[in-house]
């Protein structure tokens, strides 16, 4: 009786040992599949830069260049400074002008689909469907 009462120790630290491997395991997973999506993110870097065209009635229409600024084009009042991507996720920064204010925002959007005639976007329950244009000249806002 005293040997079963002294294995029980010895069968829980093993038990232990046991599960803790496969949370590591499973971390270990979790950092693999992350990799996976920022590697796929850089590999369609390319398809992002150019001028996109929104087809909704927003007409969010804006142009995104391979040194990472970004500008709007037709919009006076949603200015578009800068992009990056990471995770799948295309984050905008942009200055919204209003009377006599203006704020900065950071506007995220899951990337849905992307080719190099077409992007779709979602924020939320919105789903934004834009086609990319010939590119537009880079406007000078130094100014």
């Amino acid at each position: 009786m005293n040997i079963k009462y002294s294995l029980m120790p010895l069968i829980g630290s093993a038990l232990l040992l046991l599960s803790c491997q496969n949370a590591k395991t499973d971390s270990n997973q979790e950092t693999t599949d992350l990799e996976t999506v920022n590697k796929d993110s850089v590999q369609h870097y390319d398809l992002l830069i150019g001028s996109w065209e929104d087809l909704s009635s927003s007409a969010l229409h804006f142009s995104m260049f391979e040194d990472g600024s970004a500008q709007s084009d037709k919009m006076a009042t949603l200015l578009y400074k800068s992009w990056h991507v990471e995770n799948n996720v295309l984050s905008l920064v942009a200055e919204s002008i209003g009377n006599k204010q203006s704020s900065i925002d950071t506007i995220s959007y899951s990337i849905v689909e992307l080719n190099k005639d077409a992007m779709k976007l979602k924020q939320g329950n919105t789903v934004l469907t834009f086609k990319k244009v010939a590119d537009k000249t880079r406007i000078d806002t130094s100014k």
